[in-house]
């Protein structure tokens, strides 16, 4: 019975051996294809049999595998558009190398983070590109595949297009052609100086544009395959003949490049020289008439560029594909089960906060109501034992000069109750002068690029505000012998409509040290206080009557 028992045991350890043999080199076959269906540079659309090769290989599989499984993922959902998955499978390729192992195959992993720029770099990520490049250019070198590192290299050129880093694009550019060139491939290296020449003319690099467009020229007429870059020959010759002032040439070269009609950029760029040229020449017909043609050409390159950033946006957002569906929604639920308890618990809060500070506030309202009407009561009572006690001869003068004190503590009490019930007047003049057209105009001239000196007509609009909300302010500000001349007064104008000092100095056009001798000496000239500049402006400030 034993014999028998273990001959089962032994008949289905095999059988389960050989079935998972077989799963294996079935997979094995389908990374195969996946494969020559991405060196063919076929769209790779089955996302199914990629995730189920991914998914074998991640259990199953050696680094190498685990690496390459996930690689073709990442293949297959870029062609499918969504960048995110993509970028996520790649990272898992990544991870799975075994860049220690004497096998590691870092000709897929340079593919890898090659890949990776790439899609940064269509999402304009140009500093995470950058970084994927340089992991790239690692494993070719790693790889002895100097070839791809250079090309993984001259790609580093649209990053720093991106970054606006032209100093760093001239370099790559003449670093990726000399290799090239040393290698026998002058088309590449035509192509590599091509993408640099346009920077250059804005930069008006003139000298190294020359040099760049001979070579890039010659390289045109002795190669077929370059025969469709014409449009962009014509394009930089245009622009840089534009920039020399050798209008006619510019005008010759921008037709040209209109014979390439098929490419919108090169409408775009042909129809905007042209305008300009024409612009310089004083030929105001054929200016406005390559002005409409830029405009109709260069609205169709946004609606396609558009429409192209709308797709990205779409794809990076598209996270979640159809299988997990459900997962999503269950998550989702539980999100939104969970927010609705968070949100009546932090409303409940809020309202009890509100209910508690509410009824403190009553509390010290009432509290202050009746100190208010006690005080108020002794003070009457104080005032009428004051005339009582001075109708009587015999008194002595310090218990009068101890009643009067005792009325001057209570109506300082009072009155200070009398501010906090008025404190929306000040509040509201505040508001009104914050508000109001005058002030809000002249705060823009203080505040623009670059700022304005106000006008006798803005200070007069001025005057007349603040004649309107605070009557006395002249009265107050001009007592005595001395009245304040014109500037003086603008001066208190803006401090008392809440102007900074710069601002003030911007809209006077005064220095800061001279603004600052104004508000000292007129601390001294009006009120006779020696002091700084901002003790004036606080006195200032505070009339509001």
């Amino acid at each position: 019975m034993k014999k028998v028992l273990a001959f089962y045991t032994l008949i289905s350890v095999l059988t389960l051996m050989s079935g998972c043999s077989g799963r294996g080199e079935e997979m094995r076959e389908h990374l195969l294809s996946l494969e020559a269906a991405n060196r063919a540079d076929s769209v790779m659309r089955n996302d199914s049999l990629a995730e189920a090769v991914a998914a074998y290989f991640d259990r199953h599989g050696t680094p190498n595998e685990r690496m390459r499984a996930y690689y073709m993922l990442g293949r297959t959902y870029a062609d499918l558009g969504d960048a995110p998955a993509a970028i996520n499978a790649y990272n898992h390729a990544a991870e799975s190398a075994d860049t220690t192992a004497g096998d590691c195959d870092f000709h897929v992993l340079c593919r890898v983070h090659a890949q990776k720029a790439e899609l940064f770099c269509q999402q304009y990520l140009p500093e995470e590109t950058l970084v994927e490049l340089d992991n790239a250019i690692l494993c070719s070198f790693r790889d002895a595949d100097t070839l791809t590192a250079m090309i993984c290299y001259e790609n580093k050129m649209r990053a720093y297009l991106q970054l606006g880093q032209h100093d760093n694009l001239y370099i790559v550019a003449d670093s990726a052609y000399s290799y090239f060139l040393k290698n026998g491939q002058k088309e590449k290296a035509a192509n590599v100086l091509s993408g640099a020449i346009f920077s250059l003319i804005k930069d008006k690099n003139f000298t190294k544009v020359y040099k760049y467009l001979d070579i890039y020229r010659s390289a045109i007429n002795t190669s077929s395959k370059l025969h469709n870059r014409l449009g962009m020959l014509y394009c930089n010759l245009g622009y840089l003949y534009l920039n020399t002032n050798k209008l006619d040439s510019a005008i010759f070269f921008f037709h040209k490049q209109l014979q390439y009609q098929q490419f919108l950029s090169n409408r775009v760029l042909a129809n905007k020289g042209l305008f300009k040229a024409y612009r310089q020449l004083g030929v105001k017909d054929s200016a406005m008439k390559y002005a409409e043609l830029y405009n109709i050409a260069n609205d169709s390159s946004n609606i396609f560029e558009s429409a192209d950033r709308l797709q990205r946006m779409q794809s990076l957002y598209n996270y979640e594909r159809s299988r997990n569906l459900a997962e999503q929604k269950t998550r989702e639920a539980e999100r939104a089960h969970n927010t609705v308890i968070g949100l009546i618990g932090l409303i409940v809060i809020i309202l009890l906060v509100i209910v508690v500070i509410a009824l403190n506030y009553k509390k010290k309202r009432e509290m202050l109501l009746q100190q208010y009407w006690h005080d108020m009561s002794n003070l009457e009572k104080a005032q009428s034992d004051l005339i009582v006690l001075r109708e009587e001869q015999q008194i002595s003068s310090e218990i009068i000069e101890r009643k009067n004190r005792e009325i001057n503590d209570l109506q300082a009490k009072v009155s200070a109750y009398q501010e906090k019930i008025e404190r929306h007047h000040q509040d509201s003049l505040e508001s009104r002068l914050k508000e109001s057209s005058v002030v809000k105009h002249i705060r823009q001239l203080a505040n623009g690029s670059p700022a304005q000196l106000a006008s006798q007509e803005d200070f007069r609009q001025l005057r007349m505000l603040i004649n309107e909300l605070i009557p006395s302010f002249y009265a107050t500000l001009n007592i005595g012998s001395h009245p304040l001349t014109v500037l003086e007064y603008d001066v208190c104008l803006l401090i008392r409509a809440n102007f900074s000092p710069s601002e003030i100095c911007k809209l006077t056009g005064i220095s800061d040290s001279y603004a600052s001798n104004i508000r000292k000496r007129l601390l001294l000239k009006i009120y006779g206080i020696e002091g700084a500049p901002k003790d004036f402006d606080r006195i200032i400030k505070e009339i509001s009557r």
